[in-house]
């Protein structure tokens, strides 16, 4: 399976009356601290949507998380975004990472940066 596949799969879209959430796996090979999710960016059909929370918390607090993102657990994107139920759009996935152990020549983390597109139909 492609790391594209992987992060976004068929039924990784949803939508219901109250939200649309984005159901992401994660761009790495390990697991990785919340805290080193730097940045979640989406786009529904070329189009900048808000990101309201990453399971369950803001984005921002994730920095403070003590917890982990494994790599068989999906996370849960909540979007600022009107129903979409049973619409095909193109969703665009940007997610910034700060890699724990291995650093730049200055000391900091290494950064990774990954970005995918695909069609998918909000279940």
């Amino acid at each position: 399976m492609s790391t594209q596949a992987y992060v976004l799969r068929p039924d990784s879209l949803r939508a219901d009356e109250r939200q649309v959430t984005l159901v992401v796996g994660l761009p790495w090979y390990r697991a990785l601290p919340w805290a080193g999710v730097a940045d979640v960016r989406v786009t529904l059909d070329g189009r900048p949507v808000e990101v309201v929370s990453v399971d369950g918390r803001d984005l921002g607090a994730l920095q403070d998380d003590p917890g982990y993102w494994g790599i068989q657990r999906r996370a849960e994107v909540v979007l600022d975004a009107s129903a979409l139920r049973g619409a095909s759009v193109a969703v665009g996935v940007h997610v910034d990472l700060l890699i724990p152990g291995p650093t730049k020549p200055d000391g900091s983390p290494m950064d990774f940066a990954f970005e995918t597109e695909r069609r998918l139909t909000a279940a």
